[in-house]
Order: C-alpha cells, then sequence, then structure tokens
C-alpha cells in the first residue's frame, strides 16, 4: 500500500493485485458508466475511497498521479495457480485435478459461471469451489504448478495433497471469508489456469448436465 498526503488528508491506494481482495475486484465491475472518463473515476474512488466530488476538486497534477497508481488493476497475472493458500490459519490446496470433480461440484461450479458478468459476481464462491481445507497437511512447500513442458514440473509428492470433500452446504460461508480475505492475483491465475487446460473442452462434454434442472439455481446464495 502507497499513502499519500493530499493537504490534511492521508490517502492509503492499494499498489498491486496483491493488496486487492475479491470485494474490492466485484465493486470495480459493478461500474457501469457509459463514458470512458465517469468510468476511469469511478475506478479511482473505489481504489482510493475518495469520493467523486472529491476527487474532481484535486489539483490536475494530484489526480493524474493517483490515476497512474491505480493503472496497476489491468495488470496480467500468470498462468500459474497458487496451490495453498493459509487464511486465518487454515490451509487450503487448489483443486487442479478438475476431472476428479464430483458430479454436483461440477454442477454448482458450471452454473456460477454460466457467463461472464456471473463468474465475477460469484468470484468468491467459485473459489470456495476450487479451494477447500488440505486433509492431509504434510506438504511440502511449493507454491506454483507448472503448467508447460518446458517448465520442470514439480515432484509428485507434492501433486498428492487432497483437499476436503465438497459440500454445497460449506460454500457460502468459506466464500464470504475468501471475499474479504483471498488476493485478487491468486483468483485470476486460478481462473486462468483453468483456461489454459481446456477447462471449455470439459464443460463441452458435460453439457447434457445442463438438461437437468440445476439444484444451486434452487437455492439462494
Amino acid at each position: 500500500m502507497k499513502t499519500i498526503k493530499l493537504n490534511d488528508k492521508k490517502i492509503i491506494i492499494p499498489e498491486s493485485l496483491t493488496e486487492i481482495n475479491i470485494e474490492m475486484f466485484q465493486k470495480i465491475n459493478q461500474i457501469k458508466d457509459e463514458y470512458e472518463i465517469d468510468r476511469e473515476l469511478a475506478v479511482v474512488s473505489c481504489l482510493t475511497g475518495l469520493k467523486v466530488d472529491e476527487i474532481l476538486d484535486l489539483p490536475l497534477t494530484n489526480y493524474c498521479k493517483i490515476k497512474e497508481l491505480c493503472t496497476f488493476i489491468n495488470d496480467e497475472v500468470d498462468k500459474k495457480p497458487t496451490l495453498f493458500v493459509t487464511i486465518d490459519g487454515i490451509k487450503y490446496g487448489y483443486r487442479y485435478k478438475i476431472s476428479e470433480m464430483i458430479t454436483n461440484e461440477f454442477i454448482d461450479y458450471d452454473f456460477l459461471k454460466k457467463d461472464n458478468q456471473s463468474t465475477i459476481e460469484n468470484l468468491h464462491l467459485l473459489m470456495a469451489i476450487l479451494y477447500r481445507p488440505i486433509i492431509d497437511d504434510k506438504i511440502p512447500e511449493y507454491k506454483y504448478l507448472k503448467l508447460f513442458k518446458s517448465i520442470i514440473k514439480p515432484k509428485k509428492d507434492i501433486m498428492n495433497y487432497e483437499i476436503t470433500k465438497y459440500k454445497y452446504e460449506e460454500l457460502e460461508e468459506r466464500g464470504n471469508l475468501f471475499r474479504k480475505e483471498m488476493r485478487l492475483d491468486i483468483v485470476l491465475s486460478a481462473l486462468n489456469f483453468l483456461l489454459a487446460i481446456g477447462i471449455v473442452l470439459l464443460d463441452n462434454s458435460l453439457d447434457s448436465t445442463k438438461m437437468y434442472s440445476n439444484p444451486i439455481a434452487q437455492k439462494k446464495l
């Protein structure tokens, strides 16, 4: 975080995606202003906590400086998901074995990401499906799953960790925790990885599941 002093007021501005949580990202993506300048002002307002009227009263040089600091929101992230995340003392493991999803798990995942808007609105719930508590905590420290053959793959024992069985009843509570506490770079990398390994192909192969009424659609999220 970077602190800027404007007159008698201190403004704290995040400097990277590692300092943004899911909730902030969802708020930014709710901005639907028609004109680019209005959207730009709204994004700066969201990231700084300043009201738009306060931003408009800033000297132009100060506004340009703050706006430049906010450009990180468009940074790209790696297609290498973080395998292990610790939040509030609990270690969560990434569901990298997509092919091993149980039917209920996949149906809920598929429903929550039915379009781009739904994906963003349900991002915390999607992460709650993909990241679940690890059963066996005796795992070597290893951060990333490498995607490409040109990169050395992790040892097999590192990839043999187990996460808890998927339960819809636990989804909302874990999702609300992740909304506040999970870093955006971790979230976007996890989603990018799914695209990189061809999750779309898995979706297409299971299109027949969509002919059934979706149980999660009956539940209030």
